[in-house]
């Protein structure tokens, strides 16, 4: 059996940047571990999960 391998575009691949970036901009300091955990298991990992099957 053959694995087939998801093509993620390049924009949702570095979201995660931007995502973090504007958390910068808004709080106006470090990004906290809360918020890290939150971009990531609520936003960015469904992104890459929506688009990896759209891709298939």
């Amino acid at each position: 059996m053959t694995k087939s391998v998801a093509t993620i575009p390049e924009r949702a691949a570095t979201a995660i940047a931007a995502l973090v970036r504007n958390e910068v901009f808004f709080t106006r300091g470090p990004v906290g571990k809360e918020a890290l955990i939150d971009i990531l298991d609520n936003v960015y990992l469904s992104l890459i999960d929506a688009v990896s099957h759209r891709s298939r």
